[in-house]
């Protein structure tokens, strides 16, 4: 549940007078890397129930490929019937800079027609895998063309948290103690990075 100790203290510490911020989650419905589908449902609620007590709109990134299965596509469909936004991160999260250029382009549209089938409607957001927007300006461009071709707007990362980098660790402290050194840890790092 580290999660959602960890988006709670975000929007705690963010003053009243705070310009607006922008919430966003990639990777929905795997957040977090958790493979037990009751785990993934139960912090999905979590997720959602922090995110409301916070009066907060977020944009739900969905990576296809991180469902266990077609059955999970209720998860997502929990984003959407809870007021929040679905994005499209693309169907199988590859990297753009590592993998030819039609391939990105056919998955990233696979993401594109999957997510609009959820959503019940046009996707209008769009997020890089792996923040990558290509290694050229050739790419970049092929990119842009494309996001604006589907009528997509892309959403960049202002405040990289990096939490993916704690999943591994506190998933694998033993005890209670290891996971609060590491969630100490992470809120400091994210402490830093917010000011």
């Amino acid at each position: 549940m580290r999660w959602i100790t960890l988006l709670a203290l975000l929007l705690a510490a963010a003053p009243a007078s705070a310009r607006d911020v922008l919430v966003t989650i990639d990777d929905v419905p795997l957040v977090g890397g958790e493979r037990d589908p009751a785990v993934r449902a139960q912090t999905t609620d979590a997720l959602l129930a922090v995110l409301k007590r916070h009066g907060i709109q977020a944009i739900a990134f969905v990576t296809l490929s991180r469902r266990l299965g077609p059955e999970e596509d209720a998860l997502i469909k929990r984003w959407r019937a809870a007021g929040h936004l679905l994005g499209n991160h693309s169907d199988q999260h590859l990297s753009y800079t590592h993998v030819p250029e039609g391939e990105w382009l056919a998955d990233v549209e696979r993401g594109r027609v999957a997510v609009s089938t959820l959503n019940g409607g046009p996707v209008r957001y769009f997020r890089f895998p792996f923040l990558r927007e290509g290694h050229t300006r050739e790419r970049l461009d092929a990119a842009r063309a494309w996001i604006k071709r589907t009528g997509q707007r892309n959403v960049p990362v202002t405040l990289n948290l990096q939490d993916y980098r704690y999943d591994k660790p506190w998933r694998a402290a033993k005890t209670a103690a290891e996971k609060a050194a590491i969630t100490a840890d992470y809120q400091a790092e994210m402490r830093q990075i917010i000011r």
